[in-house]
């Protein structure tokens, strides 16, 4: 039961949540108060803003429903019918993608969720959407769908699609190790290297060649060391050894990859994007 002191500061949240002239900081801060108290006053709240013909409202339900009880999920049930209506073509851009990303967070992996049927959508914030919302899901339909978008031509889209693929997933589907192969040349140096640790991931040994590229490189980032140390494979020596002549960065990561290579299991190879670091977005 709420009681009055919770009541009157669900209805402060609410107006400084609604309110679209309040500072980004201070909507988000309101959102997450009202997630974490995930009371069935909250979520009448909720129902109620789902309804009304003001966009920006329907757009504050979602974000709260999606995660209604964070770290945990209340009322979820309630929470996905309270969306369904407004996964719809019909809807604005920002509330369509703001649905589609709080049924990422709502659906398990095990669950088939509703929102692969906007994989061809025109606009690439719904698209970008729909790829993190299907991370982890392992269906026909969602996996599909990553693949299509993980050659989207927006770079944010094929980045998270092809991160969804290669390592939210850990299905040896030939058809999943053949669209991270093609990304491993994408001019996205972040699409490039989910695509290279989704790979070495799974042993494929096609991943060698365009892996010594991408450590021999100008730029080289965490993953594609990353990406070295979960192949284990000794032909990467010499690239990594010439890597710690120049590379500044993660020296522990560098070391780790280099004894994976040769044999000798690193006490804990570091994994730097983990799904919870690279999902850690406010404004999803």
């Amino acid at each position: 039961m709420t009681s009055e002191n919770d009541r009157h500061s669900v209805e402060a949240l609410l107006r400084i949540a609604t309110d679209q002239s309040v500072p980004d900081e201070a909507h988000w801060d309101a959102v997450v108060k009202l997630q974490c108290i995930g009371s069935g006053e909250v979520l009448r709240a909720c129902q109620e803003l789902a309804r009304s013909s003001d966009p920006w409202s329907r757009r504050c339900a979602v974000a709260v429903a999606g995660q209604l009880g964070s770290p945990g999920r209340n009322f979820p049930a309630e929470c996905k019918a309270l969306i369904a209506p407004l996964l719809s073509f019909d809807e604005p851009v920002e509330v369509l993608s703001d649905a589609i990303a709080a049924c990422g967070h709502l659906y398990g992996p095990d669950e088939t969720s509703p929102v692969a049927i906007f994989v061809a959508h025109p606009d690439p914030d719904v698209r970008f959407a729909v790829a993190f919302a299907l991370g982890g899901h392992q269906q026909t339909a969602a996996v599909d769908a990553l693949i299509r978008l993980s050659a989207d031509t927006d770079s944010n889209v094929r980045n998270w699609a092809t991160f969804g693929l290669g390592t939210q997933i850990d299905d040896d589907d030939p058809a999943i190790a053949d669209a991270l192969l093609a990304r491993v040349e994408d001019g996205d140096l972040d699409t490039r290297d989910e695509a290279l640790i989704g790979l070495a991931r799974r042993g494929d040994l096609r991943v060698l060649a365009p892996l010594q590229a991408a450590l021999e490189a100008d730029s080289v980032g965490e993953l594609a060391v990353e990406a070295a140390g979960n192949l284990a494979c000794a032909e990467l020596i010499p690239s990594l050894e010439k890597l710690a002549l120049r590379w500044d960065r993660d020296q522990e990561l560098l070391r780790a990859a280099l004894l994976e290579c040769a044999g000798t299991p690193a006490p804990t190879l570091p994994r730097r994007w983990s799904r919870t670091t690279k999902l850690e977005r406010t404004d999803l």
